[in-house]
Formats: structure tokens, C-alpha cells, sequence
């Protein structure tokens, strides 16, 4: 696990600014290729009548709209895109998050608050970047 001191974290506008620069688009094959795998697993997982939270979705909410085109019901929360605290008040059957646990500070809380609106026998489909390891 990689998790930065208080020190060197970036301030609430610089992560704004940093997250816009993020390429996360609907239309781009790319992107696309990229999510692919979490979402093969996540609509293996779940049927058509599944309900799920994409968390972290960005501006673009791209893996939500690729699972709505799947036939799942996506809600999306992002705390900079979509910060619809409504979410919490819901139950899912399944929560994807991709690229986003790397950049949690507490991180255990919010596995703790993402476990609360995961129905039992829910999936939790989590990807995050790729960092090499030095030294």
C-alpha cells in the first residue's frame, strides 16, 4: 500500500485541477480497452436487474455510462464531479471504483462506508494504477 504523508498531499484545488486534466471519456476506445476487464468481471457477477455505485466517477462517469450500456443501473458519486451525498442512503449490489483507492487518505473508512451500502453477497470491483516499486 502506498499512502503519503500530510505533508506532500495536494490541496483541495490542486486535485481539481489534476483530476480535469484526466482523460476519463465515454468515447474513447482506449479508456474503454482500459475498464474493460473490471467490467467483464462486475457483469458476470451481477444480473441485468443489478443496481451499482460507480464511486469516483470523475467528469465523465465513463464506467458507469459502459455499465449502463450493459444493462446495469448505475448511480455515480465523485466528491469533486458528483458529490450526490444521497448515494449513502441507498443499498447496491455492486460498487466500482476504478483509479480511486490510491488517492484515499482513509482509505479504511471508506472501505468501511463502501461495505455499509454493499448488499450481502455484493460484489466491490476495485482497479488501481499500477506504481513500481523502487529500492
Amino acid at each position: 500500500m502506498i499512502y503519503l504523508p500530510r505533508n506532500v498531499r495536494l490541496s483541495a484545488a490542486d486535485e481539481l485541477t489534476r483530476y480535469r486534466l484526466h482523460r476519463n471519456d465515454v468515447h474513447d476506445p482506449g479508456y474503454l480497452r482500459f475498464l474493460a476487464p473490471l467490467a467483464d468481471v462486475v457483469l458476470r457477477a451481477t444480473t441485468a436487474a443489478a443496481r451499482g455505485l460507480d464511486f469516483g466517477c470523475g467528469p465523465g462517469a465513463a464506467f458507469g455510462r459502459m455499465l449502463e450500456d450493459a444493462g446495469r443501473t448505475v448511480r455515480s458519486y465523485d466528491p469533486l464531479f458528483a458529490p450526490d451525498e444521497q448515494v449513502w442512503a441507498r443499498t447496491y449490489d455492486f460498487i466500482v471504483a476504478s483509479e480511486v483507492f490510491e488517492h484515499l487518505y482513509h482509505p479504511r473508512d471508506e472501505l468501511n462506508r463502501r461495505f455499509g451500502v454493499l448488499r450481502p453477497g455484493g460484489v466491490l470491483g476495485v482497479m488501481t494504477s499500477f506504481v513500481p516499486v523502487c529500492g
